[in-house]
């Protein structure tokens, strides 16, 4: 049924309760156009259309506040097993983006009545009469003393995703039916449009993961655009230039260095030569050790990378010398001919 899936809207149970002067207000507004499914849909767009993450956590948080009416709103996630706070907007203040704030760390948020909400899966509206032993134990709302407080929870597929916090920091009872009923139907929203920036942020990490290992340039190179559409035995013969570079003689300069002092100085000189294959439309096809194997599709630029690389591995001797360090030479092998590549 309807109510099954998405609870957040017919939530049966609210913590801390709705007071007659909420409920008065509430059919007021319902009744007199306040309840305006034109801002709901509109805003339900704006979620639906933004696949970047923190984007959507701004525009997300715009919305909440806008429709709330609050000085103070947060988005709080699950991640794996534990809870974050990804985003908070405070009036006044520019909008702050977290990244790995632990709910249970936050200084920001009211930690006691959140975790609550964890745990029993239920909303929770503060008001002046009700909930004055979960209020009482909240350090941080004994310190700040807002006068309003609503904590709307967020599922996805029946699971507990995220919860909406909104405060107000001067009126009492701030938050209406009308609006807390608004938040209920767009926090569903706004827990697939998270779930989905998030997958589209998994699937570029993935994307740049994998060219470590099969660039696009290669793949372009056997005429595929992506690595889905590889199949064993795809190849392709053409021209190409490969250059092969070494450092002379670095068996006798690494027997000098510790384990770690070989990793760190091959780690710097290769972060310093492998841009100026790609600066130069080439492709890094191996690291061999002290070694690297590129290929590029012209001559000339095949050149102008190992020319290149030559310049800056003069400025990263002039490091070197100056740190007491042994200089390096580099050796190049050029070769230009046909290459089947698959």
């Amino acid at each position: 049924s309807l109510n099954n899936e998405c609870p957040q809207i017919f939530a049966n149970r609210i913590v801390g309760g709705i007071t007659d002067k909420q409920r008065e207000r509430g059919y007021e507004e319902y009744y007199s156009g306040s309840f305006d499914a034109k801002t709901l849909i509109k805003a339900s767009q704006v979620l639906a259309e933004e696949i970047r993450l923190n984007d959507l956590l701004s525009k997300s948080l715009d919305i909440i506040s806008e429709n709330a009416g609050a000085d103070k709103c947060a988005i709080i996630l699950k991640r794996d097993d534990d809870w974050y706070v990804e985003a908070i907007s405070d009036k006044g203040s520019s909008l702050n983006i977290l990244e790995n704030q632990l709910l249970r760390d936050s200084e920001d948020m009211p930690i006691n009545i959140l975790s609550y909400c964890v745990r029993t899966k239920e909303e929770f509206i503060m008001n002046s009469r009700e909930n004055q032993n979960l209020i009482l134990r909240d350090d941080y709302i004994q310190k700040n003393n807002p006068k309003s407080i609503a904590v709307i929870p967020s599922f996805v597929k029946k699971e507990l995703r995220a919860l909406l916090y909104i405060e107000n920091k001067v009126a009492s009872d701030a938050f209406s039916i009308s609006k807390i009923q608004i938040l209920r139907m767009l926090s569903g929203q706004i827990a697939i449009s998270i779930e989905n920036a998030r997958l589209y942020e998994h699937m570029k990490q993935l994307n740049t993961a994998y060219q470590k290992f099969v660039p696009y340039k290669f793949l372009n190179t056997i005429g595929h655009k992506g690595i889905l559409n590889v199949k064993l035995g795809d190849y392709n013969q053409r021209q190409m230039t490969a250059i092969f570079s070494d450092i002379r003689d670095y068996s006798t300069l690494s027997e000098k260095m510790s384990p770690k002092e070989n990793f760190d100085f091959m780690n710097s000189y290769l972060n310093a030569v492998g841009p100026v294959v790609e600066k130069h439309d080439g492709i890094v096809m191996q690291f061999i050790g002290d070694g690297i194997l590129s290929l590029f599709s012209d001559a000339e630029n095949a050149l102008n990378s190992a020319i290149e690389t030559q310049q800056l591995v003069n400025e990263f001797n002039q490091k070197r010398i100056a740190e007491n360090k042994t200089a390096i030479r580099l050796g190049f092998g050029v070769h230009t001919g046909m290459m089947i590549l698959g």
